[in-house]
């Protein structure tokens, strides 16, 4: 599976950047940031009735990067 990496801004929500991964540990590491934070990104864009998250830094990164899969 590859994982494409959106990066947005966090003001209008347009499209900054993208850049395609092989695993989102790669990701994590590119981004210095957990693993669990990716995960929880990806689950988040995949299911729809997932649970919005509450810790800040979880809502800060999702403000910020959207992670999809391309297949």
């Amino acid at each position: 599976m590859k994982y494409l990496l959106v990066e947005k801004n966090p003001d209008t929500q347009e499209c900054i950047s993208q850049k395609e991964y092989r695993s989102l540990l790669q990701m994590s590491k590119d981004l210095k940031t957990t693993y669990c934070s990716c995960y929880n990104n990806f689950m988040s864009n995949e299911m729809s009735d997932m649970k919005p998250a509450k810790k800040h830094s979880q809502v800060k990164f999702n403000r910020k990067f959207k992670i999809v899969s391309t297949e």
